[in-house]
This record gives C-alpha cells, sequence and structure tokens, in this order.
C-alpha cells in the first residue's frame, strides 16, 4: 500500500509513468525499481501511510458509487418530470400541481445576452449583479460584477 501511494506522489510519478513499449505503454520497472525515493525508514510509519492513502482510496470509491447513483437517478426525474413529447403533463409532479403545461418558446422565458469579455479582475465575490460563467450557469454564481459594468 505504502509503494502504491508513493508512486502517485506527484513529485514521484514522473518515474512510474516513463513508459516501455510501444504497442501498450508501461511503466518500465526495472527504472521504477532503480530510482531513488525519499521514505520513511520506519516500517510501521510505511505502514499507516499506506494505510491511510488505502482508506482515502476507499472512501473516493465509495462517493464515486453514490455520485454513479445520483446521477442515475438524477437522469430517471428528468424523464419523468417534464412531459413527453405531444403530453401536457409530466409523469410526476410536485404536490400542489396540475395545471397543463404550456408550450413556449424558450426565449418568452428570459434573456439570455452574450457580451464582451470579462476578465477575472473585473469580478469579486460581493458586487451587485451575479456573473454565470460557462462552468456555474445553472448552479450558484461564484462571481459578481458591478451594477456600472453591468449596464456597460
Amino acid at each position: 500500500k505504502f509503494v502504491y501511494s508513493l508512486i502517485q506522489a506527484d513529485n514521484y510519478q514522473r518515474v512510474a509513468n516513463d513508459t516501455s513499449g510501444t504497442k501498450m505503454p508501461r511503466s518500465d520497472w526495472k527504472k521504477v525499481s532503480s530510482s531513488n525515493f525519499s521514505i520513511p525508514t520506519s516500517l510501521e510509519e510505511q505502514q499507516k501511510i499506506g494505510s491511510f492513502f488505502k482508506q482515502l482510496d476507499n472512501t473516493i470509491a465509495l462517493h464515486q458509487r453514490k455520485l454513479d447513483l445520483l446521477k442515475e437517478q438524477k437522469k430517471g426525474y428528468l424523464q419523468k418530470m417534464f412531459p413527453k413529447n405531444g403530453e401536457k403533463v409530466p409523469e410526476l409532479r410536485f404536490a400542489g400541481f396540475a395545471d397543463d403545461w404550456e408550450e413556449r418558446k424558450l426565449g418568452e422565458l428570459g434573456s439570455v445576452a452574450m457580451n464582451r469579455r470579462i476578465f477575472k479582475d473585473q469580478t469579486s465575490e460581493n458586487e451587485e449583479v451575479p456573473f454565470f460563467k460557462i462552468g456555474t450557469f445553472g448552479s450558484k454564481p461564484d462571481a459578481f460584477i458591478s451594477r456600472e459594468l453591468f449596464e456597460e
């Protein structure tokens, strides 16, 4: 476990990623095994480090499975909470809503405007107008611009 963690460390990955072979790249174990690495002299410390990273890997794997499950659940809800083509109500609704849905052009719901480039130094964490970037569109903005810049 310790060796596996060691070769994953950024400063040692270069050795592990130095591949040989042309058809199927793989680490050259002779190069890896003859390279110098700084390691703790205590076997117990090596074991603790290896176990620590193994536990982190297990936790990451668990959360990855949860994430995959949530993505599948979202996909199912997206299919059930929007009407199918030609229908006026979705299969699944929140309590208290029963009206038919109406067909509208997306542009009628609001406007999206492309503007001149806004640079990072023109944004802040506490201005008046939320500034959505590609990565934050549809969620909470992490940047804001001044009202003056927005009006401009």
